[in-house]
C-alpha cells in the first residue's frame, strides 16, 4: 500500500507539471514529454499508454497523443497509465480546462463523470459482493450510456489487474464471482461523452478498501473551472 502511495505521488508530480504546461498552441506530444519526463526523473518506470489527449480527441475516448495543438477551450484528458518504483502502478485521470471559461456542455459533462466516480468510490467496503455494488451504482445519464468506459472497477497492482467490474450491459466484460475484501486497491473511472459532441472527460482514482471503507489514495486536484 505504501509504494502504491509512493507510486500515485510520483504521478501527481507528473500531473501537476504537465497542467501547469497546458495553453494554446501546445502539443500533445509536448504535454506527455513532459508528464513522462517527470516520471522517469523520480524514479518511475514507464507508461503503459499515450492516453493525453485534447478538444475533439477527447470524444470518444481511446485516442492518443501525437502531434494535435491544444486550442483555447479545449479540454485536456489524460489516463496516467504509470509504473512506478518497484513496479507498481498508479492508473488515475483528470480532465483539465485550457482556459478560464469552460462551456455549460463542458461543466456538464465534467459533473455525469464526477459524481459517478464519487458515488460509486463512497459504496466501497470489505465484504461488499461485486454484483451488489453494480446494482447500488449511480445510474449514467441516458445520453451518456453508448460511449461509456465499460469497466466501472478493476484492480490495482504490478499492472491493472482483476477483478474487472463491468457497467450494467456492457457486452464485452463478464461480472466477476466475488466481493471487495480487505486491503485491495482498485480503480473507480468513468469516461462521459454525449455521441456526437465536441468533448468528453475522463475521471478515475485509485481507493484502497480498508476495514473502514474505502480511502482514496489519489489526491491530485479536480479542476474547480470544471466543477463551480
Amino acid at each position: 500500500i505504501e509504494l502504491m502511495r509512493q507510486s500515485c505521488a510520483i504521478a501527481e508530480s507528473a500531473l501537476h507539471d504537465m497542467e501547469q504546461a497546458i495553453r494554446p498552441g501546445i502539443s500533445e506530444n509536448e504535454l506527455l514529454a513532459i508528464f513522462w519526463h517527470r516520471v522517469l526523473a523520480l524514479g518511475g518506470e514507464h507508461c503503459f499508454t499515450r492516453l493525453i489527449v485534447s478538444g475533439h480527441k477527447t470524444n470518444p475516448w481511446f485516442h492518443e497523443a501525437d502531434g494535435k495543438l491544444v486550442e483555447l477551450g479545449d479540454l485536456v484528458a489524460i489516463d496516467t497509465d504509470m509504473i512506478g518504483p518497484e513496479c507498481y502502478v498508479c492508473d488515475i485521470s483528470r480532465t483539465f480546462l485550457c482556459g478560464d471559461a469552460a462551456s455549460a456542455a463542458q461543466k456538464e459533462t465534467y459533473k455525469v463523470a464526477h459524481d459517478f466516480v464519487h458515488g460509486c468510490m463512497e459504496l466501497i467496503k470489505p465484504g461488499l459482493a461485486f454484483s451488489d455494488f453494480v446494482a447500488r451504482c449511480p445510474p449514467l445519464p441516458a445520453a451518456y450510456r453508448e460511449q461509456a468506459y465499460g469497466v466501472i472497477v478493476h484492480g490495482i497492482g504490478t499492472d491493472d489487474e482483476s477483478p474487472n467490474v463491468p457497467l450494467p450491459g456492457d457486452p464485452y466484460t463478464e461480472m466477476p464471482d466475488g466481493e471487495f475484501q480487505e486491503n485491495m486497491v482498485v480503480a473507480v473511472e468513468c469516461y462521459a461523452g454525449k455521441v456526437g459532441a465536441q468533448d468528453g472527460v475522463k475521471l478515475e482514482d485509485e481507493v484502497w478498501v480498508s476495514a473502514d471503507g474505502p480511502v482514496v489514495l489519489s489526491l491530485y486536484p479536480y479542476d474547480a473551472k470544471l466543477l463551480d
